[in-house]
C-alpha cells in the first residue's frame, strides 16, 4: 500500500504535528508500506519527502487580501495542482495532517474524491478554519479576521 502524507513541513521546521506525522511515516516504512510526504517546507534530504512549488506572486498577493477577510489559505490555488504530482497519483491512501500554509482547503473535495483519505487532527485548525488553538476565543465560529492571540 502506498500512503501519501500531506503536511506543512516534513519534520525539522514543524511543531508537534510534524514530529507525529514523521514518526508515523517512519513506522509505516518499517512495517513495509511505501510512505511519502508532500509538504510546503522540505527540510529532509530524502526522496520520501517532496516539496510543493512555492506560492506564485499572484497567490501571495491574494493571500494578503484573503487573510484580512479571515479566509485563511484559500489563495493557495496551486493546491489544485497536487493531483498532477506523481506522489499523489501513485498513492493508494492520503493522510492529511496540517493542511494549511500553502494548502487551500477548497482543494479538499477534488483531492479526496477518488482517494481514501484519513485526516489526522493535530490541532483545532481543521474545524476552526483559522485557529490552531483558540484558547477561550470563540470568534472562529462566526469568522475571525483579527485574532486576539
Amino acid at each position: 500500500m502506498r500512503i501519501l502524507h500531506i503536511h506543512t513541513s516534513d519534520y525539522m521546521q514543524g511543531g508537534g504535528g510534524a514530529i507525529a506525522m514523521y514518526r508515523l511515516h517512519l513506522g509505516l516504512k518499517r512495517a513495509g508500506f511505501d510512505s511519502k510526504i508532500l509538504c510546503a517546507t522540505k527540510t529532509l534530504e530524502t526522496s520520501d519527502s517532496i516539496a510543493i512549488p512555492r506560492l506564485s506572486k499572484l497567490e501571495s498577493l491574494l493571500g494578503k487580501v484573503t487573510s484580512r477577510l479571515g479566509l485563511s489559505d484559500i489563495h493557495c490555488i496551486g493546491s489544485f495542482k497536487i493531483k498532477d504530482n506523481k506522489a499523489y497519483s501513485d498513492a493508494d491512501v492520503l493522510n492529511l495532517h496540517s493542511f494549511r500554509a500553502r494548502f487551500s482547503y477548497l482543494a479538499l473535495p477534488s483531492l479526496t474524491k477518488n482517494k481514501p483519505t484519513v485526516f489526522t487532527l493535530h490541532d483545532m485548525w481543521p474545524f476552526t478554519g483559522h485557529c490552531a488553538v483558540s484558547y477561550d476565543c470563540d470568534r472562529w465560529k462566526i469568522g475571525c479576521a483579527r485574532c486576539p492571540y
